[in-house]
């Protein structure tokens, strides 16, 4: 996992090539789980009313938020491109993120209900790029270079 984690940033703006599909999905599950984690633990804070403690891991909750979302972006795309599909399509589940995770934030205190309409919205992008992402990727060289480990 460890090792996924460090070739994704080490690939930190890179949307041309192609990404495996398990290199993909331990580095986004690093960034799902840890977005979990930081923001729910500055909920936790705020409703026992720790503001000593809840504001430095919510300037850790965007920390990491912002510092990983461009490599999150890359690395799907690389992964889209590893199934034959375009990089741009990242643009959907980037934005769709950006939606959730920036008003998930804004609305902390108001509980998930408060997020109920943002997930409807975004849950179809999600699912749809998740079917998409857990594909083969293409064998042999595509459009968008060799394949990954080659």
């Amino acid at each position: 996992m460890i090792r996924a984690i460090a070739q994704a940033l080490r690939q930190y703006a890179t949307f041309q090539g192609r990404t495996a599909r398990r290199e993909a999905w331990l580095f986004l599950g690093f960034f799902i789980v840890g977005n979990y984690l930081l923001v729910n633990a500055t909920k936790l804070a705020l409703v026992m009313e720790n503001y000593a403690v809840a504001k430095p891991i919510s300037f850790l909750s965007w920390l990491f938020f912002w510092s990983l979302i461009l490599p999150m972006s890359a690395l799907t795309a690389r992964r889209l491109q590893d199934t034959g599909r375009s990089g741009v399509l990242t643009v959907l589940p980037t934005a769709a993120v950006l939606l959730v995770s920036v008003n998930e934030r804004r609305l902390i205190t108001q509980g998930y209900e408060a997020l109920v309409p943002i997930f409807i919205v975004t849950a179809p992008i999600f699912l749809w790029f998740f079917y998409w992402l857990s594909r083969p990727g293409e064998p042999g060289t595509n459009a968008y270079g060799p394949p990954p480990g080659a």
